[in-house]
């Protein structure tokens, strides 16, 4: 996939849904606020794991949109060359793609994600939410009083062990 194009006028668009870029079965991008440009997908690079991306020295000129970097993704023994790309100072009507950066189609999965696939735990309706935003499920836990029961990093409880609230297989408490 090449970075270039050869339409007279530059249409970015948002991409209007969540989406996501694959590599080895690991996401390595997941947005809601891609950008499409000439059906490639943009991806801000806040949401893209830039650990797996070592620039290159490959480049390419786009008339309409400036430079394009290029990016080696390294996911466990796969090396994908050149797979993704970004245009570091875009120029003209291609401003806003500073900070994004597309893949390679042929290289990386890209696929549109709905939000309850992706979060099926989202509520949707706002009438799901107490007063202050928060699930009414968990609307008396205080957070001091759970994160006080967590592990110490040493196996020991921060604080006083709760008492068993489930039954062993024999009946009784554990």
């Amino acid at each position: 996939m090449q970075p270039s194009g050869t339409d007279a006028s530059l249409n970015i668009q948002p991409a209007g849904t969540r989406w996501r870029a694959r590599l080895e079965d690991h996401v390595i991008a997941d947005s809601h606020n891609a950008l499409m440009v000439g059906g490639v997908v943009f991806f801000p690079r806040e949401d893209v794991s830039m650990e797996i991306a070592g620039k290159t020295s490959h480049t390419q000129h786009d008339p309409q949109k400036g430079e394009a970097s290029f990016y080696t993704l390294r996911i466990s023994s796969t090396i994908a060359e050149n797979a993704a790309w970004t245009f570091d100072e875009p120029t003209g009507a291609a401003g806003s793609l500073g900070g994004f950066i597309a893949f390679d189609p042929a290289q990386v999965e890209l696929y549109p994600v709905s939000e309850e696939v992706a979060n099926p735990h989202h509520h949707k309706d706002a009438s799901d939410r107490n007063q202050h935003g928060r699930d009414p499920m968990q609307a008396d836990l205080d957070v001091d009083e759970v994160v006080k029961h967590t592990d110490a990093g040493d196996g020991r409880s921060q604080g006083e062990r709760w008492e068993p609230n489930v039954e062993g297989p024999q009946g009784g408490l554990r």
